[in-house]
């Protein structure tokens, strides 16, 4: 939030697709659930789930190292001069052909922007222009917050560390349950890595089991997928985490099959589950094996007087695990291969919980078709309300590496 007093306008002189826009890129730094609605509310106007990360970058990018700039509140019926110099950043990203982050912005808008935001402006201008997404041409309004005065030297301080890949070496590499494995990584550079607040999750590079004999051995861009904390243990540097193995995945095979000693690296961690809403009561949970070891996380870390239940859903019996959770808490295993008559549907559960309460928030976690599918109805049919709602996309049919920025 800036320091400075800046003059506000009324969110009218924007058209109606900027109204829309702005409200959700505010939502997306303005907690979980507001971006988890945002994150949906952008596909809408043809932005994927995917590509919502580049603007959550971006956002975030802001609040970090231009603290400055003034953003206001989801809700808010005002607009602030900075709030429309970022719609005319976009609406230029947007035009541009070139894509390249060494591209100047100065000849454009008359400033120096700051290199991070200078990197990710196109990224986000080739995703608008697969959207819907339409801007009103107006002026840069220099009035606006100090963003011409930030550096933009090539060695400017990184704008999110956990983005950087750390080097760490596989401990142990055990069988937990059917279909998920537990692996444990330990090196200097995963010093900073944070299991608090539950949930939240790294990117994992498994790389060739000769990577370290030779620079030239090391993929200069390796395949990597996100996975929870389970655990973290900051005097020993030690990181838990559990993979939900899915057969013929490249990287869940290469994590499946490697070895103590076999180098890795991770990004991260980032994400978490934020709590809730004052006045919910109590919180459910629902999730595939991708959610499941989240869905654990949180459990353990309930306040014990906090009512909480879980519909969970794996392939048959042998990939239930014992789950630690405080007495006010439930666990439901539901299969997919349950016998004829025996087979219970997890949205078809959680919709049938939810009709017979009030004043909860929820958790929800997988398919992303099928996440946006249960919002949908949640918020629909249903009538929750929106910041009581967090759904998030783990993984999408069809796709190899699925991001959905409301995981964070």
């Amino acid at each position: 939030m800036s320091e400075t007093k800046q003059a506000l306008v009324s969110i009218k002189r924007c058209s109606r697709y900027e109204q829309k826009f702005i409200f959700l890129l505010r939502a997306l730094v303005a907690g979980q659930a507001w971006r988890s609605q945002a994150i949906h509310e952008l596909e809408g106007l043809g932005i994927s789930a995917e590509d919502g990360f580049l603007f959550l970058h971006l956002m975030e990018t802001l609040e970090t190292i231009e603290p400055k700039v003034k953003i206001q509140g989801p809700k808010a019926t005002f607009i602030t001069v900075d709030e429309l110099n970022l719609l005319t950043l976009l609406r230029r990203a947007t035009s541009r052909v070139e894509t390249s982050a060494e591209s100047s912005f100065k000849e454009d808008l008359g400033f120096d922007m700051p290199l991070a935001v200078a990197e990710i402006l196109p990224l986000c201008g080739e995703a608008l222009r697969r959207s819907t997404m339409r801007f009103s041409p107006r002026p840069f309004l220099l009035s606006g917050a100090n963003v011409a005065s930030v550096d933009t030297r090539k060695n400017a301080t990184p704008v999110i560390n956990a983005r950087e890949l750390r080097s760490c070496t596989v401990i142990s590499n055990d069988l937990l349950k059917t279909g998920m494995r537990r692996i444990c990584l330990s090196g200097a550079a995963l010093a900073g890595i944070q299991d608090q607040p539950p949930g939240q999750w790294v990117k994992v590079f498994p790389l060739p089991t000769d990577a370290g004999k030779g620079a030239e051995d090391t993929p200069s861009t390796p395949s990597g997928r996100v996975y929870t904390v389970r655990k973290f243990d900051a005097e020993l540097n030690l990181l838990t985490i559990d993979v939900a193995i899915h057969g013929g995945g490249v990287v869940s095979s290469a994590l499946e099959a490697l070895q103590p000693g076999d180098l890795c690296q991770v990004a991260g961690s980032r994400g978490g589950f934020e709590g809730m809403p004052s006045d919910c009561k109590e919180v459910v949970f629902a999730g595939d094996e991708t959610a499941l070891p989240a869905i654990a996380s949180i459990l353990e870390m309930l306040p014990d007087d906090l009512r909480a239940t879980a519909f969970i859903q794996v392939e048959n019996e042998s990939c239930v695990q014992s789950l630690m959770h405080s007495d006010c808490a439930e666990v439901h295993w539901i299969f997919r291969n349950a016998q004829a008559g025996a087979s219970r549907n997890i949205k078809n559960e959680m919709l049938a919980w939810c009709a017979q309460r009030s004043s909860f928030y929820v958790w929800a976690a997988g398919e992303h078709d099928d996440m946006r599918d249960l919002r949908r109805t949640l918020l629909g049919p249903l009538k929750l309300d929106a910041r009581c709602v967090h759904t998030v996309g783990y993984w999408k049919r069809g796709h190899q590496d699925h991001r959905d920025a409301s995981a964070g």
